[in-house]
């Protein structure tokens, strides 16, 4: 979880972190009666989309987008977290993480809404509206196919392919050891000396 303090330094693209002022809770969910698609994308959905497809991070409601980012409080889901929640995991399958801060606890003035986003899973691209996206710049953009295609190809890394540094000789099976023999001499068409 992040405090004020720490978002107000915060660098969108390398933080991984979008502002938006969102004074009155005027960020659309999905897009609304938009008609343009770029407009549509513009909303909270469109957003988790393109953060979770880069890895993951926070969309910050209440602040603004220029460094340093100042609070300026905002309304959006107020009293309604819960259901915001659940909202985009209906709706994207991304389960986030939402929570509000206050630039002053005791009154509770400044309110700024953090929707943290975790990372896609490996191999898989998340669309809104059936078209991935990603953040350039300002804007969301369709997902290039070079990044896309370099998504779609990863993989799960073999279990077998890792090292554990805490095994050592002892910890090997001689039967098993025994068993992997066998069976790679068959593989290989060599059969193992009786000796």
């Amino acid at each position: 979880m992040w405090t004020i303090e720490e978002l107000k330094y915060k660098k969108e693209s390398e933080d991984r972190i979008e502002f938006k002022q969102g004074e009155n809770g005027n960020i659309s969910y999905d897009g609304g009666s938009k008609i343009k698609p770029a407009e549509r994308r513009r909303c909270i959905l469109g957003y988790v989309i393109a953060l979770c497809n880069e890895g993951g991070g926070s969309l910050v409601i209440g602040m603004h987008d220029s460094y340093p980012h100042k609070v300026i409080g905002t309304k959006q889901s107020e009293g309604k977290i819960g259901e915001l929640e659940s909202n985009i995991y209906r709706d994207t399958n991304i389960r986030p993480t939402i929570y509000e801060l206050y630039e002053n606890p005791e009154t509770k003035q400044g309110r700024v809404l953090v929707i943290d986003v975790p990372s896609r899973p490996i191999g898989m691209v998340f669309k809104f509206e059936d078209v991935a996206l990603m953040r350039v710049g300002e804007e969301l953009k369709p997902m290039s196919d070079e990044v896309y295609l370099k998504i779609i190809e990863e993989k799960e890394p073999d279990f077998s392919q890792k090292i554990c540094k805490e095994a050592t000789l002892y910890d090997l099976d001689d039967e098993a050891i025994n068993i992997l023999r066998h069976k790679y001499s068959i593989k290989q068409n060599n059969p193992l000396n009786s000796s």
